[in-house]
Formats: structure tokens, C-alpha cells, sequence
């Protein structure tokens, strides 16, 4: 039975020269088509295999949200192997304790502040044997993650029909990734998640928002989340083009230059875009504020904002649905008709 990492090589077969990524660096958007992803990912597997990583190995990404973390993602998962992810603001003992309950072997850190961490607790880590860095120099047991990629593409010639043959052997029971939470009390729990859970909730968000392929996304939540991770396979597998914000503190920015059509939030995202058009009102005129469809005072907003429509009338609904139209326009989203 095919699982949703079939589906995004799949695609990647298929459409090699659609958009499949979007990130900038240096001031400038990037685009990564599909078939540079798949050498991307598949010569970081072979380097991973190279490195003796084996199915039910664990391997920790402790990064924000960027290209690179998707690629480690697909690569250890079409080898077989667990991610074990870390939130980037975790300290180092709290690192340690996930890292150790696992038993990692491999972790991959986003630069030099989070290696830090993990060189702080190194000698309490039993089985963790390497590290890789993003951006960063190679050392003693780390390596440098542009280096790994490079000695991992010449190893393709030889290794792609191997990791061909590790991914087919991946099934829908395996367990793909865990994911520690903190709970409620004690140290943090690992939620074990299997390749299936993720083809089911995929497959579930795909039938609710009627996803199609070219379809712009942005990413700014963490990836080290269930959430977002889920977000992303469904976003990969369907082919919609997973560009990733700047960063989360210019995520306006990069909403009005992505312009996605869709995007996934958590409640405090739009609390504080509520905030930030009310904060625009407040220094504006006293007076009722027009717009292109009438009229609205502030009262009426904040009552389109607790979303309080019993006390809405028709033309109020409707004035309402434009506002709401035109502010994420304004945010950068895209507003079907």
C-alpha cells in the first residue's frame, strides 16, 4: 500500500519542472522545482545511508520553519527512519532529555546558537553520534549541511535503485515521526505517529478545502508541531507551492509577496491581526469610516469580529463579507469570488 511519501515522489516524477518550493534568501525569492527537490532529498538520503542510518533510527531536527527541514524530513522519512523533532527555543537540558528519551542518533541544528546547545549536553547523549548544521563551518563530529548534500549527489549513480528500494519498504504502519509535548505534568511525552495517521489527515484536509496543484501556501508556524508537519504533507502531495515566510515577525511582509491562497493559523496569528486593525482605527478619525461598501463604525467591526451576526441585518452581513474580503486582501491573501 502506497503511503503520502509515494504521492510527492510521485509528482516529482511527473511534474519535475513545476514550482514545488518557495523560500528567500539574500533579499530574493527563491524557486525550487520538483525535480530539484527530489535530488535534493534523494541525495541526502544517500549520504544518510552512506552514514549507516537504518529504518526506526531517530533523527532530531531542532530548526525554525525553512526549506532545509523539509528536506530532512522526506529524506529520513523515505529511508525508514523517525524524526524526532525539537522546538529552536527549548533549552539545553530540555534538549538533552528529549534527545536521550529517544535515543537520537543524528540531529540536524539550524546554526551555531543551536548546536550550542546540544555541545553543552553532548557528553549525557550516549547515542547521539553526529551532528549537521544548516549554516554553519563542519567539526569534529559535525557536519556542514551544503557539504553532506554535495558528497551525497555523488553518491547517487550507485545509491539512487537502493533508496528506491528503502522507500518501497516503508509501510503505512511504520512509525514516521514523535513528537514530545509537554502535557500537563512531568517531563514531555512522545506522541508516536505513524505514516498512516499523516495519509489519513491529509487526505481529510485535501477533501475539506478542495486543494489544486499551483496553489500558493505559506509556511511561518513551526514544523517541530504535528500541525504544521500535517499541513505540509498535504500541501506536498497535492503539488501547491509551499513557500516559506521570511520569518514569523515579517510574516505580513511575506504575506503580501507570496500572496497564498491558502494558510494555516492558530488563534493569537489572527487575535493580533484583529489588534493591528483596530490599533489603524483608533489613530484614524473618531468619525465612521468609509470604505468602498458603505459606511462601518467601530462597533459594527467588532462586532463582524466576534463574528455576531444574529445581530447583523442582511445588508450589514453582506457589507461585512466585502470588509472581511478587503482586509485579507490587504494581508496579501488571495480572496476567491
Amino acid at each position: 500500500m502506497d503511503t503520502i511519501l509515494d504521492k510527492i515522489f510521485a509528482r516529482a516524477k511527473d511534474e519535475p519542472d513545476s514550482i514545488a518550493m518557495r523560500y528567500k534568501r539574500a533579499g530574493r525569492w527563491v524557486q525550487l522545482t520538483w525535480g530539484e527537490l527530489f535530488s535534493r532529498v534523494e541525495a541526502l538520503a544517500c549520504a544518510l545511508d552512506e552514514l549507516g542510518l537504518k529504518p526506526g533510527d531517530r533523527v532530531t531536527i531542532q530548526s525554525w520553519t525553512r526549506p532545509e527541514w523539509t528536506e530532512v524530513d522526506l529524506a529520513v522519512t523515505m529511508l525508514g527512519a523517525v524524526i524526532v523533532p525539537i522546538y529552536p527555543q527549548l533549552l539545553a537540558n530540555e534538549c538533552r532529555y528529549i534527545l536521550d528519551h529517544a535515543g537520537v542518533r543524528f540531529i540536524f541544528c539550524e546554526d551555531q546558537e543551536q548546536l550550542d546547545k546540544i555541545e553543552q549536553v553532548w557528553g549525557q547523549l550516549p547515542a547521539l553520534e553526529l551532528a549537521f548544521v544548516f549554516s554553519g563551518p563542519a567539526k569534529e563530529r559535525v557536519e556542514n549541511y551544503a557539504e553532506v548534500i554535495s558528497r551525497g549527489d555523488g553518491l547517487r549513480p550507485e545509491k539512487s535503485g537502493l533508496i528506491s528500494s528503502r522507500l518501497k519498504s516503508v509501510k503505512p504502519e511504520d512509525t514516521m515521526t514523535i513528537v514530545y509535548t509537554s502535557g500537563t505534568t512531568g517531563p514531555p511525552k512522545g506522541a508516536v505517529l505513524a505514516n498512516r495517521g499523516f495519509d489519513f489527515n491529509s487526505a481529510a484536509i485535501e477533501h475539506m478545502l478542495d486543494l489544486e496543484a499551483g496553489q500558493r501556501y505559506i509556511a511561518y508556524l513551526p514544523l517541530a508541531h504535528a500541525y504544521e508537519r500535517f499541513s505540509q504533507y498535504s500541501c506536498l502531495s497535492r503539488g501547491l507551492v509551499y513557500s516559506y515566510a521570511e520569518s514569523i515577525e515579517k510574516l505580513g511582509d511575506s504575506l503580501k509577496e507570496i500572496r497564498p491562497h491558502i494558510m494555516a493559523g492558530v488563534p493569537r496569528v489572527y487575535e493580533k491581526a484583529y489588534a493591528s486593525i483596530l490599533d489603524k482605527i483608533d489613530k484614524g478619525s473618531a468619525e465612521p469610516h468609509k470604505t468602498k461598501v458603505g459606511t462601518v463604525t467601530q462597533a459594527q467591526l467588532a462586532e463582524i469580529a466576534e463574528m455576531k451576526q444574529a445581530d447583523l441585518n442582511a445588508n450589514d452581513v453582506e457589507a461585512a463579507k466585502k470588509i472581511i474580503a478587503g482586509t485579507a486582501r490587504s494581508m496579501g491573501l488571495e480572496v476567491e469570488a
